[in-house]
């Protein structure tokens, strides 16, 4: 029998081509690995990125919230102090301020109106001094309007809104303390040495304003700020109005 001689060369190929095989093999799987590993670590830290801004996210809604409740509880105490500021002033008082608000009407002292700021001010028309004494109770203009009316023309064009006898006497009765007031909230009233009206040759009737009260056919009464009383004189002579108010009580806050 023949015996098969192996070729040594042809081992050698065969052996070298199977380690390089092997290798290339290794050298896959290793760069699979490595892809792998890569993918892992990308998704990692692409989850990482996620929660991070997930966590943002939440804080920053969390803070935004915060930032709600915050102005929210600051608008309900603000709220509360303009509403408890309203409240405290709705009963009127000798020589107050009188304002209107929302069709409302408060009252204010001197320190009391100095202190509210320029915005509270703002929502409020100013009506004049509340005069409540010896019975009467209303609220005295701060100005005088223009001009100058005989009581004919005065009870024309005024009406009701001129004073009362009874209320000139309330207001005259504390005349120093009614000027200081009506010109402390920015209104105008004369004192008893102001001179006023010309037209008039007595001196003593200086500063005179009409009421609505006849005294008879002829004359009427007059409110004298020079005398610090009531006085009667002639329906054709002209002087100054100043016009009342009533005084309500508000309701509303």
């Amino acid at each position: 029998a023949q015996t098969l001689e192996t070729d040594p060369v042809a081992v050698d190929n065969s052996a070298a081509e199977a380690a390089a095989a092997a290798e290339a093999e290794r050298q896959r799987l290793a760069e699979q690995e490595r892809q792998r590993q890569e993918e892992a670590e990308r998704q990692r830290l692409a989850e990482q990125e996620r929660q991070r801004q997930e966590e943002a996210e939440r804080q920053r809604l969390a803070e935004q919230e915060r930032q709600r409740q915050e102005e929210a509880e600051r608008q309900r105490r603000e709220e509360e102090q303009r509403r408890q500021v309203w409240h405290n002033h709705r009963t009127p008082r000798n020589l107050y301020l009188a304002v209107n608000r929302g069709g409302n009407q408060y009252y204010f002292s001197q320190s009391d109106w100095s202190s509210l700021s320029n915005a509270q001010k703002s929502e409020c028309s100013k009506v004049g001094v509340v005069i409540k004494k010896d019975g009467q109770e209303f609220i005295l203009a701060l100005n005088h309007e223009s001009g100058e009316y005989t009581w004919d023309e005065a009870i024309s064009r005024f009406g009701n809104r001129l004073p009362t006898e009874q209320q000139g006497k309330a207001w005259i009765s504390q005349r120093d303390a009614v000027q200081r007031a009506v010109r402390a909230f920015g209104g105008n009233m004369p004192g008893p040495n102001d001179t006023y009206h010309s037209n008039v040759y007595n001196s003593d009737y200086k500063y005179w304003y009409c009421t609505r009260t006849e005294y008879d056919s002829s004359s009427a009464w007059y409110v004298t700020i020079n005398g610090g009383g009531m006085r009667t004189y002639l329906k054709t002579t002209a002087f100054r109005v100043r016009v009342v108010a009533p005084v309500s009580v508000s309701s509303a806050i």
